[in-house]
């Protein structure tokens, strides 16, 4: 049997749920009442209406959305309010997707333990990886740790990100092998 899920909202007294909202015009998500998101939808909207932003930025939402198929995973169901995602692909010779990741940025994390447990103390963090997947007939190849340089090298503008800056959130267990390969054996998770 399939059962039918339902997204639903929580009201909590707000004023107004944070909602997705997508422009028309330029094609970018952004959350309404969000003056963060607000802010980066008038700049973007500047940049990219008609232009090679909008249908880059349509690519990439639809790669997230077969990556978040296979990895179980709800698109921003997990990421904070006014949080500002990025995403890095890594393609090969002839355009074809190799491996993708979505970064989104941090203030804390927690640092992992023996047993999957991880300690009770916030720690800092600058970045989280919030999805990193390669291609299966990709694999094995050091993508993922080309794409996780990446978010390093270019996340944060001039500003090279150290390994102990980054955090995974939820691992799956090869994404907890891949974190401790790069990160080493206390890596950082949120």
């Amino acid at each position: 049997q399939s059962r039918t899920q339902v997204q639903t909202t929580l009201q909590f007294g707000q004023k107004r749920p944070p909602a997705s909202h997508r422009c028309s015009e330029c094609g970018m998500a952004f959350v309404g009442g969000c003056d963060q998101d607000e802010r980066l939808h008038r700049s973007f909207h500047k940049r990219g209406s008609g232009g090679w932003l909008t249908w880059r930025a349509w690519q990439f939402m639809d790669l997230i959305a077969v990556v978040d198929g296979e990895l179980g995973a709800g698109w921003m169901a997990d990421m904070g309010e006014c949080a500002m995602p990025q995403g890095f692909v890594c393609l090969s010779a002839d355009d074809r997707v190799q491996g993708c990741v979505l970064a989104e940025p941090l203030s804390h994390a927690y640092t992992s333990l023996d047993d999957n447990k991880c300690s009770r103390d916030a720690v800092p963090a600058v970045v989280g990886i919030s999805r990193i997947w390669v291609a299966p007939h990709a694999r094995r190849k050091g993508i993922a740790t080309r794409l996780l340089d990446a978010v390093r090298h270019r996340f944060v503008m001039g500003t090279e990100l150290r390994h102990e800056d980054v955090a995974f959130s939820q691992p799956s267990s090869a994404g907890g092998r891949l974190a401790l390969q790069y990160l080493g054996p206390h890596f950082k998770v949120y």
